[in-house]
């Protein structure tokens, strides 16, 4: 039983120990100590957080306050030269330690609700290799699925047993990636074993998001098992994430 939720968690795999990936460089005050507040108000907390700033105008220590550190005692935060979005989450990545069994990414300006995290857990115990969440756009009300009209996500007919909003993928990697082209980097939770060395390639930083997906479909590639939350459980940020 997940004591901050109440919803049982009976599981046929072990509950993961999840890490999480932060790729921090901002101009604007405060939106790093808002990921971080929404990390501590996860129901199903992770073992270990590591920012990575990626030399910030914005150093990241300027949002992290002695009340996030006590709440976050596995946080781990790391200053780099410039380098990029990629290697920033690729430092991140090798940052994490030998306990972490899952991997799951949140971008400086994004943050998740309080669910984000159990969600994910609990499709991973469920035999999940990759999961992912339906998200809403900061300053909006309607969430990114039902925006875009994918309504091969929305009528998925194998949903997770006493977990209804958590669903399985069924068609092919190629119709979910290239079709649909859902996930976004900040609902993303995939067990670690799947990919243990798994980076993002720096030489495809010149077009958007293009690091992002190539990660995806390397990962979605070796899943047995995809599964997603057809509820909301993060928010994106307009601020955006610098790269230089």
């Amino acid at each position: 039983m997940d004591a901050g939720s109440g919803i049982l968690m009976s599981t046929s795999a072990a509950l993961p120990r999840i890490g999480v990936v932060i790729p921090y460089f901002q101009r604007q005050a405060g939106l790093l100590h808002r990921a971080l507040s929404s990390i501590c108000a996860q129901e199903y907390p992770p073992v270990q957080v590591v920012v990575v700033d990626d030399g910030s105008p914005r150093a990241a220590a300027e949002e992290i306050t002695a009340t996030l550190r006590t709440a976050l005692p596995g946080l781990t935060v790391i200053r780099q030269a410039n380098q990029g979005v990629a290697a920033a989450r690729n430092r991140a990545l090798d940052a994490l330690g030998e306990e972490v069994t899952a991997i799951a990414f949140l971008d400086s300006d994004d943050y998740w609700e309080p669910a984000h995290l159990r969600t994910a857990a609990v499709a991973l115990s469920r035999g999940a290799d990759f999961f992912f969440a339906n998200q809403r756009i900061e300053g909006t009300t309607t969430d990114c699925f039902r925006k875009q009209a994918r309504r091969d996500l929305q009528g998925n007919p194998r949903p997770v047993p006493e977990a209804p909003e958590i669903v399985q993928w069924p068609g092919s990697v190629a119709r979910l990636v290239i079709v649909n082209n859902p996930i976004g980097t900040s609902s993303v939770v995939f067990r670690r074993g799947l990919m243990p060395q798994v980076r993002f390639p720096r030489t495809l930083r010149a077009a958007a998001s293009a690091e992002d997906i190539w990660v995806w479909w390397a990962l979605l590639v070796r899943s047995s098992i995809i599964m997603y939350c057809l509820e909301p459980t993060g928010t994106y940020g307009t601020a955006g994430v610098g790269l230089y």
